[in-house]
């Protein structure tokens, strides 16, 4: 994609010289529009529908290039969306863990510890009942 840019670029620039010296040529009276050499105004026409067939195909290289960037980043939102209400809902299983909300299944130092804490909580419960 960049290698699209960058030659439609360097065609913007040759173009843009090309008119440049031409406009150039024909203000300082060196030459008339009529005395066109015969290089140029056989390939006058081929040049024209060549710049213009290049201005096409970049305009809707860049259409293509921005709708499909829209819609890869469009799967990238979901994806980050996901992956945070994924990591949100492990937090909120430990957040509940430690205030007793949930049961600790695995066995472990640390499950042995939400454990303790579990059963501390439950202790202070029975005693301010």
């Amino acid at each position: 994609m960049t290698i699209l840019i960058w030659i439609s670029a360097l065609s913007l620039v040759a173009i843009s010289t090309m008119i440049a010296i031409r406009l150039l040529a024909i203000r300082s009276d060196k030459i008339t529009v009529i005395e066109q050499p015969t290089l140029f105004s056989a390939l006058q026409e081929k040049i024209d529908w060549l710049a213009v067939f290049f201005v096409l195909l970049c305009r809707e290289s860049l259409k293509f290039i921005s709708l499909y960037t829209l819609f890869g980043l469009k799967k990238i939102a979901a994806y980050l969306k996901v992956g945070i209400i994924k990591l949100e809902n492990r937090f909120a299983y430990i957040i509940d863990m430690v205030h007793g909300k949930g049961e600790v299944s695995k066995k472990g130092a640390v499950s042995f510890f939400l454990r303790e804490i579990k059963d501390h909580n439950d202790k202070v419960k029975e005693k301010s009942n």
